[in-house]
């Protein structure tokens, strides 16, 4: 079985996730993303991203979580690498997971080919700058699959890698 993995970002209009300083508080709460994690039962987030937002956003409850980290003592389930976490969710039977973040976590998985689909809410602001979604090795060229005005005037993009 092969798991499929979905990308779920926010990023500002001018294409920042966070501030230079790493915040990311501008980003609305979406009851898509709240209904896409339910769908999966599981996912996958970078120690980075867990260690700054833990404990007000990490662990989510009743979702399965497994943590990109080194530090073996971070969470209760942690891998050294994309294709570690993949198996790790495989072997428990799950089929779709959705990687949360942050930009390193994001990069790994699209630069090891590991992510079939990309979903994007976009906030009506601009930063100016800060941290984009990832630092990629190569060239991608997506598909949009779907397009969804979102209140607040978000929008959401998903596409295909």
């Amino acid at each position: 079985m092969k798991i499929n993995v979905q990308l779920y970002v926010a990023m500002s209009v001018d294409g920042f996730i966070a501030t230079q300083s790493g915040d990311s508080d501008w980003v609305s709460d979406s009851e898509n993303f709240d209904s896409t994690l339910e769908q999966a039962g599981c996912y996958i987030v970078g120690g980075q991203t867990y260690r700054q937002y833990s404990p007000d956003l990490f662990p989510i409850e009743g979702l399965r979580q497994v943590v990109v980290t080194a530090d073996s003592s971070l969470a209760e389930t942690t891998s050294r690498s994309p294709q570690e976490a993949l198996q790790l969710l495989e072997a428990k039977g799950y089929d779709k997971v959705v990687v949360v973040g942050g930009a390193q976590t994001w990069a790994s998985f699209i630069n090891a080919s590991l992510a079939n689909t990309l979903t994007v809410e976009i906030e009506p602001l601009m930063i100016g700058a800060g941290m984009t979604i990832a630092e990629i090795t190569d060239f991608k060229k997506l598909k949009l699959t779907s397009f969804e005005p979102l209140p607040g005037g978000r929008v959401k993009c998903d596409y295909e890698i």
